[in-house]
């Protein structure tokens, strides 16, 4: 990793270029900016005696460019830390996060009903589509939720899933945080019943600490089982 002590003096001339007694840098940042501190669980402890360069290095993080941070900043806002224990209290928090976010979801009421019952009121050999969602909000306020839609045969009181897709959207508080979709699908299950729908990707939390802009990535997969 690049040592902050000399991208520090980049970062210092990219984000603290003085204008007419004025910090360009601060006042870019305050457009889309979140007290990272006022986020911070007080009662985590932490050893006060790590550098942030040890930090840094503890997390792998990378101080990022100046091209780099200020397209993130410009997106998605940024996180602003007052102190390096409060960075650090917050990234441990962050890394506590679950990876994984899953669930069951069941075919309407309405459709199990039908299924079980003799006049099920839809055309014998037709299709229906179906829509359902999965979502898990994150410590912060933000929503990730996963949409799979299906194809499902019907004839009499038999279903089947024939097809589906999947899709993600992150909603909600997300100033200073992003979403990057990796990969996603859905698996059918080889009797049509169920269809394991998933996503994977990444959230980031951008980052910036004593003239330092970087973003801490948490891995994040989200998926659940829709049976008919």
């Amino acid at each position: 990793m690049k040592k902050l002590t000399f991208l520090l003096s980049i970062s210092f001339m990219f984000l603290c270029v003085i204008v007419g007694g004025n910090s360009v840098g601060a006042q870019e940042l305050t457009k889309k900016e979140v007290d990272g501190s006022s986020l911070v669980n007080d009662e985590i402890q932490i050893d006060k005696n790590l550098s942030l360069e040890e930090i840094f290095d503890n997390y792998e993080l990378e101080v990022l460019d100046e091209s780099e941070f200020a397209e993130l900043s410009s997106e998605v806002g940024v996180l602003n830390f007052e102190s390096k224990e409060d960075f650090h209290k917050f990234l441990i928090e962050a890394e506590s996060q679950p990876a994984e976010i899953h669930g069951d979801i069941f075919l309407d009421a309405k459709y199990q009903l039908l299924k079980n019952n003799d006049q099920i009121g839809i055309a014998a050999g037709s299709n229906m589509t179906r829509t359902h969602s999965y979502s898990s909000s994150t410590w912060m306020g933000a929503t990730l939720t996963l949409t799979g839609t299906y194809n499902i045969y019907s004839y009499n009181s038999f279903r089947s899933i024939t097809e589906g897709s999947a899709s993600t959207r992150f909603s909600g508080f997300t100033v200073g945080l992003s979403w990057t979709e990796t990969n996603k699908g859905v698996n059918i299950a080889s009797n049509g019943q169920s269809a394991y729908t998933w996503a994977e990707g990444t959230v980031g939390y951008v980052i910036f600490i004593e003239g330092i802009g970087t973003v801490y990535e948490r891995p994040t997969d989200i998926y659940f089982t829709y049976h008919i």
